[in-house]
């Protein structure tokens, strides 16, 4: 077991945001977290990165994971909100290279998602939305990490590279042995990349299976309503 999560908690005000969660994932998993528009998904994925604090409950990390909580890293809907529009690609994907102290090479990095090294002199602006998609999971790489929360990672982008995207983090996924946490709305691209499935609702996770059981037999009206909804 990578990570185990146990009565997590979080309000703001009167709002229970996150509300007495509890899951597990294993190395390798990759888990599929839905739900809609705030239904406490990223909230949930800040307390994992101890972006936020919990009101209560914890997490707890296997013991050869003991590193997870500096190299655990996330992908967001839109990296262009990540990315300085005034330094250049190669110094964005250089500065966690900085601060982490790793080996990683920022050609190499390119390379590794897609892109030419020659990207490295160029500024956000020039880059298409799946472009800076690429560039943001490069500077997820590295500092090394083994778990990644992907945020909505292709929502933003039109169907065509939304599998492009998808397909690139199936082979980094096999090729670093990277454990995911997907959090997205639409079913459909969760099936497509993650073996089990967590469904939130209202702060709670109320429905968890295999990509079989939640799509063929699904326990929850919410859930199937969120079947319909892409089906």
């Amino acid at each position: 077991m990578l990570l185990e999560v146990k009565n997590l908690s979080k309000s703001f005000g009167k709002v229970k945001a996150v509300d007495r969660v509890s899951f597990s994932i294993d190395e390798g998993d990759s888990v599929g977290l839905v739900g809609e528009s705030g239904s406490g998904k990223t909230t949930l994925s800040r307390l994992l990165l101890g972006l936020l604090k919990p009101d209560s409950g914890g997490l707890r990390l296997s013991a050869n994971s003991s590193r997870l909580s500096k190299t655990a890293q996330i992908v967001f809907q839109d990296p262009q909100t990540s990315l300085n529009p005034r330094i250049k690609i190669g110094e964005a994907i250089l500065e966690p290279i900085r601060i982490h102290k790793t080996d990683a090479k920022v050609d190499e990095l390119l390379q590794l998602v897609g892109l030419p090294a020659d990207f490295a002199s160029r500024y956000p602006h020039a880059l298409s939305g799946g472009e800076r998609q690429r560039v943001g999971i490069a500077r997820a790489l590295a500092v090394r990490p083994k778990f990644l929360i992907l945020d909505e990672p292709v929502s933003a982008l039109d169907l065509k590279t939304q599998v492009q995207i998808l397909n690139l983090l199936k082979d980094l996924k096999e090729k670093l042995k990277l454990t995911y946490l997907f959090i997205a709305h639409d079913l459909s691209v969760v099936k497509y990349i993650c073996d089990r499935i967590l469904v939130m609702y209202k702060g709670r996770i109320i429905e968890s299976g295999s990509r079989e059981q939640i799509f063929e037999s699904p326990q929850k009206e919410y859930t199937s309503r969120l079947l319909a909804s892409v089906l």
